[in-house]
């Protein structure tokens, strides 16, 4: 509702969007959840980094969250690297 409110403010309507707007379509929960206790952010900031540097539009794969680690371990060699030039901060 809050993102049609959004839409509709600016003269949009969400109901007439198509994949590419909602890409990824399939995203992480984002919420209080008291059976995790771990600090998820990076997780998160992985997740979004990784399709936004892999916009296939048309499709997606959803992958497990060691996946999004992995990835940007082979990519940079290190995670601190890759949070460092993408401002992710750890707690």
């Amino acid at each position: 509702m809050k993102e049609q409110a959004e839409a509709y403010e600016k003269g949009d309507n969400i109901l007439t969007y198509g994949l590419k707007e909602w890409y990824p379509q399939i995203r992480p929960l984002v919420g209080e959840f008291c059976q995790i206790k771990q600090d998820l952010i990076c997780y998160y900031q992985y997740f979004q980094t990784y399709y936004q540097q892999n916009p296939q539009n048309d499709w997606q794969k959803l992958y497990p969250p060691a996946f999004y680690q992995q990835y940007f371990l082979k990519k940079y060699g290190r995670i601190e690297r890759m949070e460092e030039s993408n401002g992710i901060t750890k707690k």
